[in-house]
C-alpha cells in the first residue's frame, strides 16, 4: 500500500520544504477532506498487521478474502477505501477497484484500480489523482508503479500547486522515474505550461528527490536598463562535490556585451568560503571590466574564529553601471581584511590585516585610509571577589602604512578599575582608567625632529541612574509608566596632542549614546579633554499585561564645567557651556502604526542641527506605508554639508490579487531624485507576477566628471509558487526599498 508520491514532489520542487500557509491564502479549499489522524506512527514493513472492514466478505480455506461494499483496509498509518477488494493473506496480494481512496500521513490518492504485493512491496496504481496538503500540491498520473523501495515509475504524470480547474502552471512528463537508491529522479519529455499554454519543453531532465543538490540549469532572469539594454541571464549550477559547488551565469547585455558571473562556494571544517568573479568586455566602456570578491567565515577549536574578505574592481564606475542599490553605486573604497578572533570567558584577542582599494581617483592620497598591517587588540574584564570590584584592560598595537605619508607603529593601552553598585531600582558605577599611547615613526617616511612620541592620560567617570515606575491607565488600559533619570560625570585632563599624528581618528556624530562615552573622538590618536556632566531622562509607557512598549521619550544634554582644547587638527578653545540637546521619541499606536522622531537642538544659537521624522503603517506583509524626513544641518563641532531628504515608500493591495509598490527618495537640498520606483504585483493561488520600473541616481560612465544622472531599468518576475521564479529577484530589491517588507511569508 506504500507509494512514493511525496518523493516525486520532493524532486519536482527541488526539495522545497513545506511552504507557509500564508502563501496559499488565495487558494480555494480542495475537494477532499484531510487524511484521517492515525494512531500508529510506527514504520510499516511486511510484518505490519492488516485490518479488513466491508459490508460483506467471503473467505476461502487458503486465507483469501473477497470484500464488497464500503471496503476499508488499514495497515499502520495507511488506509485504503474502495468499492471492492480481494486480499490473499498468504501471498500478500491485494487488488482493489472502484472509487479508490488511499490515505497516508503525507498524501491522499484517488485511483481507479490498485494492485499491491504487500510482501515484496510492489504496487501499481491506475488512473490517479493525488493531493499532498502539507505542500499544497496535487497531480495526476496514468499509472504509478513501485518496485520495492528503490524505484518508482509514473506514466503520463503531472504536478501543480494550483487549485483544481486552475490552469496557472503545471509540469507534465511522459515518464517520471524516481531512483530512491541514488536519490535521483528523471523526467522524459518534460513540459512546463503556464495558463494552459506550454512554454518550456525539455526532452530529458534530472533532479534530486531527497533535497540533495544536483548539477543543471537554473531559472533564467531578464530585465532592461537604460545603461545596459536588455539583459538575459541563464545560470548553470555545478555540484562539484558535497562540500564544493559553483554557479556560472552568463549575462547578455544588448548594449554592453556578455558578462560572465561565477560564484564558487566551499564548506570545510574551518568554515564557509565564497568566491565571486564578474568579467565583461564592455562595448560601451571600451575596455575589459572585472570584479573579484572572496569571503571566508568560520569557527574552529575552542573560541577561535576567522573572517577573511577581499575585493577588487577594475574601475571606479563599475558599481554605477552594474550595482543594484544606492549603497553600491556610492561606494568609494573596497575593504580587504584577514581577521582572527579568540574569545574566552573574560576577554578577547583579535589579529587583523586590513587594506582598502580606493575607487575614486580624484580622492587625494592624503585623504585615503591607512593600511593596518597588522592590528592586534586584547581586551580583558575580570570581576573580583563577590563580583563588585571589576578590573580589566583595553589594548591595541597596530602598524599604519600608506605610500605618501609617514608610517608608524602605535601602541595604545588603557587599564581600568570600577566598583559597580547595581540594584533593581538603580545603579552607581565609578570607574578610573589610565591611557598610554605611544608612536614609533619610521625615520625614512617623514622629516621630523622626534620619531618617538607618547601620551599618558587618566580618566575618571561616574555613571548613575534610577528606575522609577508607577501603575497608571490609558484609555481604560492598565499601563506601567517609568521614569529613568541618568547622570554621567566624566573628567579627562588636558594634554597637548597637536604633535601626535592622526591615522584613523575622527569626531563621532552626536547621538543619545554619545552622552555616555569617555572620548568624543573615535580612534586612539586623540583623547578629548573635558570636565562634564551628561544629564538624560527617559520615560516609557508599557502595557502591564504584555510588557509591550507603547511610548518612549528621551532627552539629554552635556553640561561643561571647563573649556575644551583638543581638536582633530590642533588646539582650539571650545568655550561652550552646554552641548546640543538631543530628543528622541517613539510612539506605537495600536498594532500597526508607529511614529518616531530624533531631534538635535543647539540651545546657544537656537538652531536645529538634525531632525528625523518617520511614520510607518504595517499590517502583514503587503500593507506597508513609510514616510520619513531627514534634515542634517551644520554640526557646531562637525561641519557637514546640509542635507534635507524625504523618503516615501509603500506596498498596498488594491484588491486580493493586485498590489502596487512605489518609492520616491528625494533630496530637497539639491532638488534631485536619488531613487524612484513604481510597480505592480499580481498574486494568485499558485503564481505571481511582478513588474517594476526603477531609477537610481549614479555617475555617468561616459562623463565621470559630471554630477550624475538617473538610470532607468525594467524588472520583471514570474513566480510559479512551489516550483521556481523566473526573472529578477524583485523581492530582494523590495526588502531594501520598502522598510518593513519581508520576502519570507
Amino acid at each position: 500500500m506504500r507509494a512514493a508520491l511525496l518523493a516525486l514532489l520532493g524532486g519536482a520542487l527541488a526539495g522545497n520544504t513545506a511552504l507557509a500557509a500564508e502563501q496559499w491564502q488565495l487558494c480555494r479549499p480542495w475537494p477532499i477532506s484531510p487524511p484521517p489522524a492515525q494512531a500508529s506512527p510506527m514504520p510499516i514493513d511486511a510484518n505490519t498487521p492488516v485490518t479488513l472492514f466491508a459490508d460483506s466478505a467471503e473467505a476461502t480455506a487458503r486465507q483469501a478474502f473477497s470484500l464488497q461494499g464500503n471496503v476499508l483496509i488499514q495497515r499502520g498509518s495507511e488506509q485504503l477505501v474502495a468499492d471492492e477488494a480481494h486480499y490473499d493473506e498468504h501471498s500478500g496480494q491485494l487488488n482493489a477497484a472502484g472509487n479508490i481512496r488511499f490515505d497516508s500521513s503525507e498524501f491522499t490518492a484517488l485511483s481507479h484500480t490498485v494492485e499491491i504485493d504487500l510482501n515484496s512491496n510492489l504496487s501499481l496504481f491506475r488512473d490517479n489523482e493525488y493531493f499532498i496538503p502539507r505542500r499544497h500540491t496535487r497531480g495526476t498520473s496514468q499509472t504509478i508503479e513501485q518496485s520495492g523501495n528503490d524505484l518508482t515509475v509514473l506514466k503520463s504524470a503531472s504536478i501543480t500547486t494550483c487549485d483544481p480547474g486552475d490552469k496557472g502552471w503545471a509540469i507534465r512528463g511522459s515518464t517520471i522515474k524516481l531512483n530512491h537508491a541514488d536519490g535521483i529522479g528523471s523526467v522524459y519529455n518534460a513540459r512546463v505550461s503556464f495558463l494552459g499554454v506550454p512554454f518550456i519543453y525539455i526532452p530529458y531532465l534530472r533532479f534530486p528527490i531527497t533535497g540533495e543538490r544536483t548539477s543543471g540549469l537554473l531559472a533564467p532572469s531578464f530585465g532592461s536598463s537604460s545603461s545596459g539594454g536588455t539583459e538575459l541571464a541563464l545560470p548553470y549550477y555545478w555540484n562539484i562535490h558535497p562540500q564544493l559547488d559553483a554557479t556560472i551565469t552568463p549575462h547578455n547585455y544588448t548594449r554592453r556585451g556578455l558578462k560572465w558571473d561565477t560564484e564558487v562556494r566551499y564548506l570545510s571544517p574551518l568554515g564557509t568560503s565564497k568566491l565571486n568573479t564578474e568579467v565583461i568586455n564592455d562595448d560601451v566602456y571600451g575596455a575589459k571590466r572585472e570584479l573579484y570578491r572572496f569571503e571566508h567565515q568560520g569557527s574552529f577549536a575552542n573560541g577561535w574564529s576567522a573572517d577573511v574578505r577581499y575585493a577588487k574592481v577594475s574601475d571606479q564606475n563599475y558599481f554605477s553601471d552594474f550595482g543594484n542599490s544606492l549603497a553600491t553605486t556610492s561606494v568609494t573604497h573596497l575593504e580587504r581584511h584577514a581577521r582572527l578572533d579568540y574569545n574566552f570567558a573574560n576577554g578577547s584577542l583579535m589579529l587583523r590585516a586590513q587594506d582598502y582599494q580606493t575607487l575614486n581617483d580624484a580622492i587625494p592620497e592624503s585623504s585615503r585610509p591607512y593600511r593596518r598591517l597588522p592590528q592586534i587588540t586584547f581586551d580583558y574584564d575580570q570581576p573580583q571577589g563577590d563580583g563588585r570590584l571589576r578590573y580589566g584592560v583595553e589594548s591595541e598595537w597596530v602598524r599604519f602604512q600608506r605610500s605618501d605619508r609617514l608610517m608608524a607603529n602605535r601602541l595604545d593601552i588603557q587599564p581600568y578599575v570600577s566598583l559597580p553598585f547595581e540594584r533593581q531600582a538603580g545603579f552607581i558605577i565609578p570607574k578610573l582608567s589610565g591611557r598610554y599611547t605611544s608612536y614609533q615613526i619610521d625615520e625614512n617616511s617623514a622629516a621630523l625632529t622626534d620619531y618617538s612620541l607618547s601620551r599618558t592620560l587618566p580618566t575618571f567617570s561616574l555613571d548613575s541612574g534610577l528606575f522609577l515606575e508607577r501603575d497608571t491607565t490609558l484609555f481604560s488600559k492598565k499601563m506601567l509608566q517609568t521614569l529613568e533619570p541618568r547622570l554621567f560625570y566624566l573628567y579627562v585632563p588636558y594634554r597637548d596632542q597637536s604633535d601626535l599624528p592622526r591615522f584613523d581618528t575622527g569626531l563621532s556624530g552626536f547621538s543619545m549614546a554619545q552622552l555616555f562615552v569617555e572620548n568624543r573622538f573615535n580612534g586612539a590618536d586623540r583623547v578629548g579633554d573635558t570636565n562634564q556632566l551628561s544629564i538624560a531622562l527617559t520615560s516609557r509607557l508599557l502595557e502591564s499585561d504584555s510588557g509591550k512598549e507603547r511610548l518612549r521619550l528621551s532627552m539629554g544634554q552635556i553640561v561643561y564645567f571647563e573649556d575644551r582644547q583638543v581638536t582633530l587638527s590642533g588646539n582650539e578653545l571650545d568655550s561652550r557651556r552646554n552641548s546640543e540637546a538631543i530628543f528622541e521619541a517613539k510612539l506605537a499606536l495600536g498594532e500597526y502604526v508607529s511614529l518616531s522622531s530624533d531631534l538635535i537642538w543647539n540651545t546657544e544659537y537656537d538652531l536645529i542641527t538634525k531632525r528625523y521624522l518617520k511614520f510607518q503603517y504595517k499590517k502583514g506583509r503587503n500593507k506597508i506605508i513609510n514616510v520619513s524626513y531627514r534634515y542634517q544641518g551644520n554640526h557646531i563641532t562637525l561641519p557637514t554639508r546640509q542635507k534635507r531628504e524625504i523618503d516615501l515608500s509603500a506596498l498596498w493591495p488594491i484588491n486580493p490579487s493586485w498590489s502596487i509598490i512605489g518609492r520616491r527618495y528625494h533630496s530637497l537640498e539639491n532638488n534631485r531624485t536619488l531613487e524612484k520606483m513604481l510597480g505592480v504585483e499580481y498574486d494568485s493561488c499558485c503564481w505571481a507576477f511582478r513588474l517594476v520600473r526603477r531609477a537610481l541616481f549614479s555617475k555617468s560612465t561616459t562623463d565621470p566628471s559630471g554630477e550624475g544622472e538617473l538610470r532607468y531599468s525594467w524588472l520583471a518576475q514570474l513566480e510559479l509558487k512551489g516550483l521556481t521564479s523566473i526573472g529578477k529577484r524583485i523581492e530582494e530589491m523590495m526588502e531594501k526599498s520598502v522598510v518593513g517588507y519581508s520576502s519570507v511569508p
